[in-house]
């Protein structure tokens, strides 16, 4: 190993060599005059699909004659709106022709494998190594201020080895990914499906039952009965207070504000980044929640 010389990647290896991503890339620029491309992509979580234009989800442009054309291979990156959404994936590598908004960079090389370097710019992304390169200023960058980022090079034919070893990888891990999502979603099924017929039939499979009256409900126990929630409450309260708070209320670890983000899974999960003052929570007393009060 040795030292890359950049502190944010460490060491390398030996035969591997450092250089500007313009000393690799170039930037495509091939607008779509007289509509000669009709495959429109899109980036989305980190990956090059095409666009369903009949959805009319996203702004559409006048024309598609300003989009890019772009080839199988060529690499795309979205560095717009730095400063306000760090947690978007901004790289996919392109498996079709195709076109793209040219807001977008797209990047092409000679005698290189792209893949490998798919790889390396997503782990970039990761690291959140593009919002640095605009000093904090600038929400956006251009290809001649992205030209000048550092990139490994291995020798060419270890970098399709890696390319090669992370594609069966990662198609192992995606897959993976998919049978552990259809478990949850059977498993919440299965805990939702738990749920309602115990809260509705009991846990007496045998009991007599009868009509509730409510259609949506349908049969409930002989003994049990149908009230309004108003008889079981001594107190609906409601209403939006945030015109009442100002930037001094906040403080860290007193009171957590709840809002609809911390309400997830049955569950509210206060954050302890913003909290209020013990004299802004005297101030807004009949907003106070109390443990066993429910949160709609």
């Amino acid at each position: 190993m040795k030292d890359s010389g950049i502190e944010w990647i460490g060491e390398i290896p030996e035969g591997w060599e450092i250089s500007p991503l313009f000393s690799i890339f170039k930037e495509r620029k091939q607008k779509n005059y007289n509509l000669k491309e009709t495959n429109i992509l899109s980036l989305s979580y980190g990956k090059i699909i095409r666009r369903n234009t009949e959805t009319n989800m996203g702004l559409l442009p006048e024309s598609f004659e300003t989009y890019n054309i772009v080839d199988k291979s060529n690499i795309i990156l979205r560095l717009t709106d730095l400063q306000n959404d760090k947690t978007s994936l901004r790289t996919g590598l392109v498996i079709e022709r195709g076109i793209i908004t040219s807001a977008y960079i797209a990047l092409e090389s000679v005698n290189t494998e792209n893949v490998f370097f798919h790889y390396l710019l997503h782990c970039y992304d990761e690291l959140k190594v593009f919002y640095v390169m605009g000093n904090g200023v600038r929400q956006n960058l251009k290809f001649a201020e992205l030209s000048r980022l550092p990139l490994l090079v291995p020798p060419l034919a270890e970098q399709q080895r890696i390319a090669d070893y992370l594609d069966a990888k990662c198609a192992y891990i995606d897959q993976c990914l998919d049978m552990t999502r259809q478990s949850m979603e059977k498993l919440r099924a299965y805990k939702l499906s738990c749920i309602t017929e115990t809260v509705t039939k009991g846990l007496d499979p045998d009991v007599p039952l009868k009509d509730s009256g409510v259609p949506w409900i349908g049969q409930i126990p002989a003994g049990w009965e149908c009230t309004r929630l108003m008889t079981l409450c001594s107190e609906i309260s409601t209403g939006p207070f945030g015109s009442q708070l100002h930037a001094e209320d906040y403080v860290e670890n007193q009171t957590p504000l709840i809002n609809p983000s911390n309400i997830n899974n049955f569950r509210i999960e206060a954050n302890y980044k913003c909290t209020l003052d013990s004299n802004t929570v005297s101030r807004l007393k009949r907003h106070i929640l109390y443990t066993g009060e429910i949160i709609f």
